[in-house]
């Protein structure tokens, strides 16, 4: 669109103002108009901004398929991530419920090696009673029999000696009482 200052310039004159005005207006807004022309974008510079546009709009869209790929990669691994620690997760709980079994066994059986300590100490205790009772009656046994053979040496010395017959008729006298 092209700015016709003559016309312009005659147009403001046909309506009463002086031509020195009109001209004066119709150059000063020429060169404005004239600036902004050099900012103003082309049919060209909008067609390449279109083809940019498309482009960016292109390049979007491979961002995005990208971006789902990833996000679905994401989820996937993350499904992935989820199902293996759940199945780690339920094997160490077993494990655990396992270990607990074996750790309640073990108490159980800890709980009866006690037990059978205590009949054992029981059962010892009651055979050391048993065996000082038996040794003290072994003992006095022994020096019941001892008593009643030191007695009877001692009777036997007696007979020797009143015997008189010496060593000989002692001796004929013991063999009488040994058959």
């Amino acid at each position: 669109m092209a700015f016709n200052a003559l016309a312009y310039a005659q147009e403001l004159e046909h309506a009463g103002v002086p031509q020195t005005q009109a001209t004066a207006q119709a150059q000063a807004l020429h060169r404005a108009f004239e600036e902004q022309k050099s900012e103003l974008a082309t049919k060209g510079d909008l067609a390449d901004l279109r083809a940019d546009f498309a482009d960016l709009r292109a390049d979007f869209e491979g961002l995005r398929a990208d971006f789902e790929g990833l996000r679905a990669d994401t989820r996937t691994g993350l499904t992935e991530l989820r199902a293996e620690l759940r199945s780690e997760v339920g094997a160490l709980r077993s494990e655990m419920g396992e270990l607990r079994g074996e750790i309640g066994t073990l108490r159980g059986e800890i709980g009866t090696l006690r037990g059978e300590m205590g009949e054992l100490r029981g059962e010892m205790g009651q055979l050391d009673s048993k065996l000082t009772s038996q040794m003290a009656q072994l003992e006095g046994r022994m020096m019941s029999q001892m008593a009643q053979l030191e007695t009877r040496l001692t009777r036997w010395m007696l007979i020797v000696a009143g015997v008189g017959g010496g060593l000989a008729g002692g001796l004929a006298i013991l063999a009488q009482f040994i058959k």
